[in-house]
């Protein structure tokens, strides 16, 4: 699978964008529908793009896959820098992505000299095809996200 770091197309926002509203079609989270902004997304991955911490995955005809969305800094726990995964989506159709964005996961943290990957799933509550996938690519469970909707009074 062919990858690179470049600004996102009009076309390729356009076919996340309608893979996000079919996802959100699936009902596999409350927590995106209740507070996922497909519009806000898409501005927020354009932006990530343009400052060169998106990657950009095509298969073997040149077609459009997918993305991953990352970040490399320092947390408040440990003083070593860590590679963050923030959000892996492969298009409608797209085999392979998750297998892709691991591998570049580690060659990010290699680039950057970061000494832990932090990667997972906020967005489906079946951990289990996602969590599989990250373990074949020698990744340990740490822990698990819990989330509350914090109601208006």
């Amino acid at each position: 699978m062919d990858a690179k770091r470049a600004p996102l197309t009009d076309a390729e926002a356009s076919l996340l964008e309608e893979t996000l509203h079919q996802w959100r079609k699936k009902r596999v989270s409350w927590l995106m529908d209740t507070f996922g902004d497909i519009r806000y997304v898409i501005e927020r991955l354009r932006a990530a793009s343009r400052h060169g911490r998106l990657i950009k995955f095509y298969d073997e005809q040149g077609t459009f896959s997918g993305i991953l969305l990352f970040d490399i800094g320092t947390v408040w726990w440990t003083p070593e820098r860590v590679c963050a995964e923030e959000f892996v989506l492969a298009v409608q159709g797209a085999r392979g992505i998750q297998r892709a964005a691991a591998e570049h996961l580690e060659a990010l943290a290699e680039e950057h000299a970061a000494k832990l990957i932090v990667c997972g799933n906020i967005f489906q509550e079946n951990n289990n095809l996602i969590g599989n996938g990250y373990k074949k690519a020698g990744f340990r469970q740490a822990c698990a996200t819990y989330a509350k909707e914090v109601k208006e009074t």
